[in-house]
């Protein structure tokens, strides 16, 4: 044997000698033959803990205990070259040699001890056979006997193996183009907060309501290999084309459409989504559709409610000798309805004029009203029963929303209360695919609110998430980790005999912590999933040298990046160990 298959051997071989021991114990009762049971399986249970932890980048949630019982089907991974391949190629090898030699003198041992076992004989008869045993057995006992000194090797072997299995490096080689790559912070900050302000500024209509528009999240992290390339920044905004159609969603008028089940691989898409034609479709634009089962054999059924129709425009800075400004951005999407040709053959909107920088909107593409892509809330994957998407799909929104939190941060994007409803994506309904990534909500005033002054309201008590920790978005971002891990709304995941707050943030902290401590989030996903959880509840980070740990400011002049490295590049890796680099591996930054 020249790898990880040993471990199969070892696990079967614990219970084959426990179980050895525990039969003789029955006949020959004694303190001996007691103390060697429990030796014996503490050495397992200790085994079986330092091989799950190995286990953890290739095998999440509950399957992972599993691959240390031999009843389980999963424990047939260990006779799986695919499996061993993977297990092999995911360690450096210096630290995958340590382990197997490990790994093999382990394997000798408790053969050993197997053997030694096996000289007794609890049923013997004559009395020459019986004294035999029963001196065996005194020996057996005795600190220097070949059965302890075997089970004290074992001992120190174990201690030797969850070592190396907890400090292992990885491998620098891993499957998929850009996998593994350094990621560097997005200086993303700037141009979308000089959006926002563009936008603020262009709503000059008189409309009573407030207008939701979308800006999207940058699609992947930079690599740091490729920066400093001078890309232009260039990012999409979506524009409501509908207020009637916002005035019915917000008062509660949904349509109601039969559900129908059908399997997710949970390698093709995030759901198996299939727009159905039905007279409400072109009505209201909502759509009612089932996802039923995800890689993780999890049955259920999820209603998925769209947003109306919108508009898709790119934004990116422009030059300031330009003539055909944007009046009113309310006006000029409305126009797009009205006009002759389609949208999509015109190349711009116009121009958003700063006093500093020009932002022109390029290439409007009309999205929902029956078209094949529709824009989805995250707030809905949460519809209905208990939903959970499939690993690669959970890895992939995680990671894709921590990038969202870590660019966005520190602009007027995103607020310290933000929530799924939040963020949004455009569907492919008949693939069931995301494309063009995240974007996130803000909602603006018209010029006639904007000008209407605020009543007068008693000010709100300071939360005690803000007092108990710096960064309040970045704590609800292991709130948002924990709920995709569990599948489940955060509130529903609240221990009934847990002590209880007034206040609600600090109530979903320790909830939050909770979990992590007792090792919920890292039965659910993997320990490098819990980590990043980690550090979003606790907001304390290993410095760059390793001279101790720092906290977690915004005011930190190396913020972003710090949330790069802790949070955002080990979900790459997760991801790219599993799947290669995210496609398309496009950034504007």
């Amino acid at each position: 044997m020249s790898g990880f298959e040993v471990v199969g051997l070892i696990l079967a071989l614990y219970p084959v000698v426990a179980d050895a021991v525990a039969y003789y114990r029955g006949v020959r009762s004694g303190d001996i033959i007691h103390d060697l049971v429990e030796e014996v399986r503490a050495e397992r249970v200790i085994f079986s803990h330092s091989i799950q932890h190995l286990c953890l980048s290739q095998v999440s949630g509950t399957d992972v205990v599993g691959v240390v019982d031999p009843q389980s089907e999963i424990f047939a991974l260990w006779q799986q070259s695919s499996f061993l391949n993977k297990l092999l190629a995911s360690h450096a090898a210096e630290a995958t040699t340590a382990i197997l030699e490990t790994l093999k003198s382990i394997h000798s041992e408790l053969q050993q001890v197997h053997r030694e076992l096996d000289r007794i004989n609890p049923n013997a008869v004559d009395f020459r056979t019986r004294l035999r045993t029963s001196l065996f057995t005194l020996r057996s006992g005795q600190e220097a006997s070949a059965m302890k000194t075997s089970l004290k090797k074992i001992h120190k072997l174990n201690k030797r193996l969850r070592r190396l299995v907890s400090s292992r490096p990885q491998h620098k080689q891993v499957p998929g183009p850009g996998a593994e790559a350094t990621l560097c912070s997005s200086s993303c900050a700037g141009f979308a907060t000089g959006v926002f302000r563009a936008v603020e500024s262009h709503y000059r209509c008189s409309c009573q309501r407030n207008h939701p528009t979308k800006l999207q999240v940058p699609q992947l992290p930079l690599r740091s290999q490729d920066a400093g390339k001078g890309q232009k920044p260039m990012l999409q905004l979506l524009f409501s084309a509908d207020d009637d159609m916002l005035e019915k969603r917000s008062t509660g008028t949904r349509g109601s459409e039969s559900t129908s089940q059908s399997t997710l691989s949970g390698e093709t898409s995030v759901s198996s989504l299939r727009s159905q034609g039905t007279d409400l479709e072109h009505s209201q634009a909502d759509y009612s559709l089932s996802s039923v089962q995800s890689n993780n054999s999890l049955t259920s059924s999820m209603t998925l409610v769209y947003n109306p129709k919108c508009y898709c425009l790119a934004v990116t800075e422009c030059g300031k000798d330009r003539n055909d400004e944007i009046r009113d951005i309310c006006a000029s999407i409305r126009a797009l309805g009205q006009v002759s040709d389609p949208p999509s053959k015109q190349q711009t909107l116009g121009v958003l004029q700063t006093d500093s920088v020009n932002y022109e909107l390029k290439s409007p593409r009309p999205i929902g009203d029956g078209d094949a892509r529709a824009v989805l809330s995250l707030d809905d994957l949460f519809t209905g029963d208990r939903s959970k998407l499939a690993r690669r799909h959970r890895i992939s929104l995680a990671l894709s929303l921590a990038w969202g939190v870590t660019t966005l941060h520190q602009t007027p994007w995103i607020g310290p209360s933000w929530t799924w409803s939040d963020f949004s994506a455009i569907m492919d309904r008949q693939r069931g695919q995301f494309d063009e990534g995240l974007f996130i909500t803000k909602y603006f005033p018209s010029q006639q609110n904007l000008n209407i002054p605020e009543t007068p309201c008693a000010e709100a008590p300071p939360s005690l998430l803000k007092i108990a920790l710096g960064e309040p978005v970045v704590a609800r971002l292991g709130y948002a980790l924990i709920e995709l891990a569990k599948g489940e709304r955060f509130a529903s995941l609240h221990e009934p005999s847990a002590s209880t707050s007034t206040d609600k943030d600090l109530q979903d902290l320790l909830t939050a912590r909770h979990l992590l401590e007792t090792g919920v989030v890292r039965d659910e996903e993997c320990e490098a999933y819990s980590a990043v959880v980690q550090v979003c509840l606790y907001q304390q980070i290993q410095r760059e040298e390793g001279l101790g740990m720092k906290t977690l400011r915004s005011q930190d002049a190396w913020f972003e990046r710090d949330l790069t490295r802790a949070i955002v590049q080990p979900l790459y890796n997760i991801y790219t160990r599993e799947w290669g680099s995210p496609s398309p591996a496009v950034s504007a930054y």
